[in-house]
């Protein structure tokens, strides 16, 4: 990744930081701070019902719902995307079985 590349996220990232937050114990306050920075940071890619209808039609069985939907959003952007940025290890695998570069930068 260059410092330049736009990051664009699905609005999923929202609901997984506010619940990691929660359950390590972190404040309201904090939570609340910490996800508000999201759009601050990077662009968010909101769910649509194209995107929905994607990630219910993959057959990729290892591949959680959640997960579907971030391959799916990241499938929206496809033309334009220079990787797809994950340190999961089964949607990095998902995410090369569909033909996107993926990368986990600092591993």
């Amino acid at each position: 990744m260059r410092a330049d590349d736009t990051l664009v996220t699905s609005e999923l990232a929202q609901l997984e930081l506010t619940r990691t937050l929660v359950r390590l114990g972190f404040s309201t306050k904090v939570v609340a701070e910490r996800v508000g920075e999201i759009p601050d940071n990077v662009d968010v890619a909101y769910i649509s019902r194209v995107t929905f209808q994607a990630a219910v039609n993959y057959r990729i069985q290892r591949l959680g719902s959640l997960d579907s939907i971030h391959l799916a959003t990241a499938e929206l952007f496809r033309s334009e995307l220079g990787s797809f940025v994950t340190y999961d290890k089964e949607l990095g695998a998902a995410a090369e079985e569909q033909g996107l570069k993926v990368e986990a930068p600092g591993t």
